[in-house]
């Protein structure tokens, strides 16, 4: 299930928490293949219900605020799933790349 995750590289959470959420001052040391390209970034991110243990996937361009959203009941897809844990996500910098990834992963084929 998923498979294509494997072949890109996503931010994963960690027992210290979600990697990448963290703003970088300049001069400041980064993870590999962190870039310092600025400007919008765009996200795909992968949510798991603790209640009945099944995927949502979404994107936005504010992944803070979204997973808050999730969290705090305010988003009508999941509301009712809650309590939400954030698997995984993948950062873009065109919004329609992750539109993109998003619509793959949510075909039969990125289900796989």
């Amino acid at each position: 299930m998923l498979s294509g995750l494997k072949r890109h590289r996503a931010k994963v959470l960690t027992p210290q928490g979600v990697r990448g959420f963290a703003p970088h001052t300049r001069g400041a040391r980064r993870m590999p293949g962190e870039s310092y390209i600025l400007g919008n970034v765009y996200y795909v991110y992968i949510l798991q219900s603790k209640l009945d243990h099944k995927l949502y996937i979404g994107s936005t361009g504010n992944l803070r605020r979204r997973v808050i959203e999730h969290q705090e009941g305010r988003v009508v897809s999941t509301k009712h799933r809650r309590p939400l844990t954030l698997l995984c996500y993948e950062a873009y910098q065109e919004k329609q790349e992750a539109q993109a990834r998003e619509k793959f992963l949510k075909s039969s084929d990125g289900k796989k």
